[in-house]
């Protein structure tokens, strides 16, 4: 069986760049590495909406990435 291990976090914020030249949503992203990985989804969103007005674009949406690494359960 395999065990998975939460070894990092990225906080990813999705901010509306506005529109291209051809009329199409053009979305920027930033991102924070090195997040705490055992903060929670709840202080992630926070801190965001935090970090928004901070921003040059108005904030779409806030994801949180986990990356995991797969074992073979001893």
């Amino acid at each position: 069986m395999a065990m998975s291990t939460l070894t990092d976090t990225t906080l990813v914020m999705a901010l509306d760049g506005g529109l291209n030249k051809e009329g199409k949503p053009v979305i920027k992203k930033k991102s924070f590495r090195n997040v705490k990985i055992n903060a929670t989804d709840d202080q992630l969103y926070s801190v965001a909406k935090v970090l928004a007005p901070l921003k040059q674009y108005p904030l779409i949406s806030i994801e949180r990435n986990n990356i995991v690494d797969l074992s073979e359960q001893a």
